[in-house]
């Protein structure tokens, strides 16, 4: 192995890989333009969903434009009916 393959492979362990953001998450921003309010109002709302149960947040890595950075997505809780 020659000097610049070991150094491609500490670099390959070392970055920080961006997640795959499975279907139904979705970013405040993206909620912000799917409810036409703005950025503030979309994550007053889903912390207030958070806080009350009915909606989940998880954190997911995600490239920008300049680095890959944690961002937190959020889905509706499913409720199961006929407690």
């Amino acid at each position: 192995m020659t000097a610049n393959q070991l150094l491609q492979r500490i670099r390959d362990v070392a970055c920080r890989k961006p997640d795959v953001v499975p279907h139904g998450w979705l970013s405040s921003d993206q909620f912000a333009a799917k409810w036409k309010t703005s950025v503030y109002a979309s994550r007053r709302a889903l912390a207030i969903g958070v806080r009350g149960g009915v909606v989940e947040r998880k954190r997911f890595l995600v490239k920008t434009k300049r680095s890959t950075v944690l961002v937190s997505h959020f889905r509706a809780v499913e409720t199961k009916r006929g407690k």
